[in-house]
């Protein structure tokens, strides 16, 4: 029933689209026996439009190795200058290129942060992490058992991240560097094993778009880096396996069944493909196809705010990525790019400068899968600041230098030289303005400065994800149930943080649990998710949330946000929360729930890993890495704390966060629960190190005390609506905030 629904609900360009592929797949079936043959060199030549007199493998090489046009990023100066650029600025960088390059030559990789050894022949089909998993079939690609729940190949992200190819741009990096041929051979061999190992259309690595796609950006840039070192047998055989990614890549574009980062980065490397290419006779269609896919999906891609629909922190990047890579080197060869998508593009990277915590790393909301279309250098994960770097350049923008942290690897290998002096002469300023509200995408960020031990929060009344419906019929989204979550990181480090994700493959109990509400720093009412989950990434009867109010000022800053995700319950309940922001001394977190008869409470708290003490309403967090301490103090409805810091790896809910794909890590979890009779509100004090506030909750409103100082407050949606919200701070006139503006 849910798949008739499905196809009644679709456009019927969607219908034409989804038709056209399906009958081209059948084609490609017909085919199979014949496509899997290696191509033969008059194959290729055939699809080839060359000089004449360019007509064996040598000669071809002997064509691609001089000719001038198309221009790549290594071309914008003479080599030796960003060599010297390299040495002078980037000293580091040879020795960490050599470091990583050696160990990939004796075949050591690292997957999605998991290492791994090979002795022998790389088995491209099989995953490296899993002991018992066994290869997956070399079969025609639409008949891989990717939905095959038990797993019997292992998990099909690894596999797929050994094929993405990306550690083979430090042979790359190498052998530019030095010059030393090893580092190209090494590239060669690995790069034609892969291709004798993996026939068209054949196996796991053909079974989507977008993993070509990938392979595609790390086999231009290595073959770059390695021009001067390759071979002729090696560049036919290359161009035979290049034109044959970008065939599959441009008939499996994923118009509807992955529309957003996969589109996106489909779209790229057909782009890069038929711009870097011409020579191939569909160049011209791929170059033209992808750049009209961006162009026309942008504003599906991005709020207007700058983040993406997708509302997953990992996927921003990724589809940021796509984007900078495909303007980058259209500007780069010469070909105009509308304004409205370099408008997007500057408000995408605004919006991470604001998301980015003042330690350099962004918080972990949403799904990941540690994707990284620039993966240029060994940056740690969650700090995404070479966009900074990109952008300051690309756009002249003070603010975004000052939030880069220093020029990066990925803007050096891009931007080249004179991206480099650009950056250098650049003045360095903070972004106008702390605190800063992205109604479009829900978030509502709140800091004290711009320096590393700054105070930064993060409160989330927005939709949780693009593309899922109010409605029963249930879509796949990358985003989570985790609307009115409160994110606070305090003198530079994390203290409440987002449960992260853990991976899309596995135990259903550990894959589920991290997008549940119940992962995040909100409330849960009758065990119920704000949306229904079916499952990994699907969803339906999704919410948005209702910002009901937004102020900020150089005092403090106020967001209060309604959702009604559990108006469904049997018993319908809305919830709203409210967020107040005294700077720099604590955070004020109002909680109301909405409805009638008794449901069972229960509002979480994700720590960073750190050590807890307790009493009946409070908890004291002791970081782990600095030793600074935090407390939260609980008041109003009464709610009795649990705190979970079991860290039972047969259950998730015990103590974890999930940290990268596949990786977790112990921390500390307070529940607050109890059956109440609705409607109830109760109010949550966090506190920094060095103050000695107290909370009071009282029926017409709220006390915050801290050695003679006292700091009044009304409850938030006392008028109904949530819309006013009273206040008196210490020393101050009564405020009244109104929607989003402040009277007094």
């Amino acid at each position: 029933m849910s798949q008739y629904l499905k196809v009644r609900q679709m456009s019927g360009r969607e219908v034409r689209v989804r038709l056209r592929q399906r009958g081209y797949q059948l084609w490609e079936r017909w085919r199979h026996w014949h496509d899997r043959q290696p191509m033969t060199d008059a194959a290729l030549f055939t699809q080839l439009h060359l000089p004449s007199g360019t007509a064996t493998a040598d000669e071809l090489w002997t064509y691609y190795r001089h000719r001038q046009s198309p221009r790549f990023f290594l071309d914008q100066q003479p080599p030796e200058a960003l060599r010297r650029l390299i040495h002078t600025a980037f000293p580091e960088l040879l020795s960490n290129t050599l470091s990583q390059a050696k160990a990939v030559m004796q075949q050591q990789f690292t997957l999605l942060g998991h290492k791994v050894q090979y002795t022998g022949a790389i088995d491209w089909h099989t995953d490296p992490t899993g002991d018992q998993a066994t290869p997956w079939p070399r079969v025609f690609y639409a008949d891989v058992p990717l939905a095959d729940e038990t797993l019997p190949h292992g998990d099909i992200k690894y596999v797929w991240e050994l094929n993405r190819h990306q550690y083979l741009l430090e042979l790359g990096k190498a052998y530019w560097l030095t010059g030393e041929q090893a580092y190209a051979d090494a590239a060669m061999a690995l790069l034609g094993h892969w291709i004798e190992a993996n026939p068209y259309n054949t196996g796991v690595n053909w079974t989507n778009a977008l993993e070509p796609a990938y392979r595609v950006f790390a086999w231009l840039w290595v073959v770059a880096w390695c021009r001067e070192g390759l071979r002729a047998d090696f560049w036919i055989c290359f161009l035979k396996s290049l034109y044959q990614h970008a065939r599959y890549i441009h008939a499996h574009l994923e118009y509807y069944t992955s529309p957003y980062n996969h589109l996106i980065g489909e779209a790229t490397a057909l782009f890069w493909l038929g711009t870097l290419f011409p020579e191939f006779k569909s160049a011209r269609e791929w170059a033209a196809c992808g750049w009209r896919i961006l162009e026309t999906e942008l504003e599906h891609q991005f709020y207007v705010d700058g983040f993406t629909v997708e509302q997953a922190s990992g996927y921003h990047y990724a589809t940021l990525g796509f984007y900078s890579m495909a303007v980058l080197l259209r500007q780069l060869n010469g070909e105009p790019v509308p304004e409205r998508l370099l408008s997007r593009l500057e408000s995408a990277i605004a919006f991470s400068v604001h998301l980015t915590q003042p330690h350099g790393c962004v918080p972990r909301i949403g799904d990941s899968d540690d994707a990284r279309p620039i993966r240029l250098s060994q940056r740690p994960p969650w700090d995404f600041r070479e966009y900074h770097a990109i952008g300051a350049v690309l756009f002249s923008r003070p603010d975004f230098k000052h939030a880069a942290g220093g020029y990066a690897e990925e803007a050096l290998w891009l931007l080249g030289t004179s991206g480099y002096h650009r950056f250098a002469s650049l003045a360095s300023e903070p972004p106008q303005g702390l605190s800063k509200a992205f109604p479009a995408s829900g978030y509502y960020v709140m800091r004290t400065g711009w320096d590393r031990e700054e105070h930064w929060a993060c409160v989330d009344c927005g939709p949780q994800a693009g593309g899922l419906s109010e409605g029963a019929v249930p879509s796949a989204a990358h985003g989570h149930a985790d609307a009115l979550s409160v994110l606070i990181t305090a003198y530079g480090e994390p203290l409440l943080v987002d449960g992260g994700s853990f991976y899309y493959n596995g135990d259903p109990v550990w894959r589920d649990y991290f997008r549940q509400t119940r992962a995040h720093n909100t409330v849960v009412v009758d065990g119920a998710d704000q949306a229904r989950h079916h499952g990994g990434m699907g969803w339906s009867n999704a919410v948005e949330p209702q910002c009901e109010a937004w102020a900020s000022t150089p005092t403090y800053d106020y967001i209060c946000g309604l959702h009604s995700g559990f108006v469904r319950l049997p018993v319908p309940v809305w919830h709203r929360r409210a967020v107040f922001f005294r700077k720099p001394d604590y955070w004020l977190i109002f909680d109301e729930l909405q409805g009638t008869g008794l449901h069972q409470v229960d509002s979480y708290l994700h720590f960073a890993p750190s050590t807890l003490e307790t009493g009946s309403d409070w908890v004291v967090a002791t970081s782990l890495s600095s030793g600074r301490q935090f407390t939260v103090r609980l008041a109003g409805a009464p709610l009795q704390m649990s705190v979970d810091t079991a860290h039972q790896t047969d259950q998730p809910d015990s103590g974890w966060i999930g940290i990268g794909y596949g990786c977790r890590r112990p921390a500390p979890v307070v529940r607050w629960q109890a059956p109440l009779v609705l409607p109830q509100r109760w109010c949550m004090l966090v506190t920094c190190e060095g103050g000695d506030w107290q909370l009071d909750c009282q029926q017409t409103g709220v006390v915050v005390r801290d050695r003679g100082r006292i700091d009044h407050f009304s409850w938030p949606g006392c008028d109904q609506d949530g819309s006013h919200f009273g206040f008196r701070l210490d020393g101050s006139d009564d405020t009244l905030i109104s929607g989003w503006g402040m009277g007094s």
